[in-house]
């Protein structure tokens, strides 16, 4: 089976919220399915594998959010009469994401910076930066259902995100509680993309909270402003429960327990060991050196419950994050009359960490879920940056030191995506088809 994503747009026309049965398919009247799901992705010749799908009393759902359906591949099945492919739903994503990063940087870095804007040449190898050192590459010639479903959340997260700094900021009432009300909707899009972004609907609702005791709003202004972003959490919220309860009798479910894959999900119960064996693969883990290109090359994991693939340690794909987590404790000093920029800041921390927690948990290790944190560390790493380099008296040697790290950075990445085994088989013909 592939393009789920489609194969529910058919569902939905047709009133139905699944998109087969085991009726259909006699591979899902195995024993023990779940124990068994690796057995037929892997081993059953001739039979369709079900990577992603969840499967609930007989019949198959997606197991990734409804929301990439509703918005997008829907309506353009509607109005054009064809089905929107994956590859260009996440090239859609992942352009957006790019643009929203770029717009918070731009807000942020007059703030952080003290200055309207940084040197051209420092600002064009940021603009590099965020573009293909956060998993692009890997993910634009990878695209498939979860791919579609992060790059959606991405999207979607960091649209939450720029509203929320656009309210911060923006001194119009009116248009104050619009972006209010935006933060609220994208946010809860977020979470119908990938529900464990349920979480950052507390953060954001205590940055508000936050935000308006500081600037010492009164009570009874600040009930009415949180209605802006709580009514939109709350309306999408009760859509998705009810989605759940239809598909899985329960409001909390959204098919992760009944998940068919190569991992046994059923029976998984997070632990702290879990979490601490992803964050050193995630972080610390060093690439193995070749003696030709790609010089780079991912290292095989190992000890995670859930899935253990290539990954390496975002400290070697993204060095200037070491740079930024040891400086941003003297950057938050420098900042201390600007309480607002602070929240943001400690904001994007909080998201970077948070999705670093949740995929070495929930997500077992490979490269790509690597995409779902770092994006937010590299802002977070730019950000501190221009803030020390602006506090210089002698810039010559950031601005060498920025380089440096830059054409490190880029080549680590290049030769990463195209050692990763998925990619190093049949480069050639993965290009080709991406740009069919």
């Amino acid at each position: 089976m592939s393009n789920y994503y489609n194969m529910l747009v058919e569902a939905f026309k047709d009133g139905r919220l699944y998109f087969g049965t085991d009726n259909e398919f006699d591979v899902l009247k195995i024993p023990n399915i779940y124990q068994n799901a690796s057995k037929i992705n892997y081993e059953l010749k001739d039979v369709w594998p079900v990577f992603d799908a969840s499967f609930y009393k007989g019949k198959l759902y997606l197991y990734f959010g409804v929301v990439p359906v509703i918005l997008f591949y829907l309506p353009f099945n509607i109005i054009t009469g064809l089905f929107l492919t994956d590859k260009l739903m996440v090239l859609l994503a992942v352009s957006g994401s790019f643009v929203l990063a770029l717009l918070i940087l731009k807000i942020l870095t007059p703030r952080v910076a003290g200055r309207k804007e940084m040197p051209v040449s420092i600002n064009l190898l940021s603009v590099i930066l965020i573009g293909i050192c956060g998993g692009q590459l890997f993910i634009l010639l990878k695209s498939s259902t979860y791919e579609v479903s992060a790059m959606c959340m991405m999207f979607f997260l960091l649209f939450a995100l720029w509203a929320f700094i656009k309210y911060v900021y923006d001194t119009d009432t009116v248009k104050n509680g619009r972006f209010l009300f935006l933060s609220g909707v994208s946010l809860a899009l977020a979470v119908g993309s990938k529900p464990y972004c349920i979480i950052y609907v507390l953060l954001f609702f205590t940055a508000f909270i936050i935000l308006e005791y500081l600037r010492k709003t009164s009570f009874k202004k600040i009930i009415g402003k949180s209605l802006h972003f709580l009514i939109p959490c709350f309306v999408i919220g009760i859509i998705l429960a009810i989605y759940n309860y239809t598909r899985f009798d329960s409001i909390f479910e959204f098919g992760i327990k009944y998940q068919l894959n190569a991992l046994n999900l059923y029976n998984y119960k997070a632990s702290f060991k879990d979490l601490f064996i992803g964050l050193r693969h995630y972080t610390v883990i060093m690439p193995d050196l070749k003696e030709k290109f790609p010089l780079f090359v991912m290292v095989k994991s190992f000890g995670h419950s859930l899935g253990n693939e290539e990954a390496v340690g975002m400290i070697y794909m993204f060095p200037l994050i070491v740079f930024a987590l040891i400086l941003l404790p003297k950057t938050l000093k420098s900042l201390k009359t600007s309480k607002e920029t602070i929240l943001i800041i400690m904001m994007i921390l909080c998201i970077f960490i948070g999705n670093l927690a949740m995929v070495s948990l929930f997500g077992g290790i490979t490269r790509r879920y690597i995409f779902e944190f770092i994006f937010f560390g590299i802002i977070l790493s730019l950000l501190v940056f221009y803030n020390i380099y602006s506090g210089e008296q002698s810039k010559k040697f950031l601005h060498l030191f920025f380089l440096i790290t830059f054409v490190f950075t880029v080549f680590i990445n290049i030769s990463l995506t195209f050692s990763y085994n998925f990619l190093h088989h049949d480069m050639q013909n993965k290009i080709k088809n991406f740009l069919r």
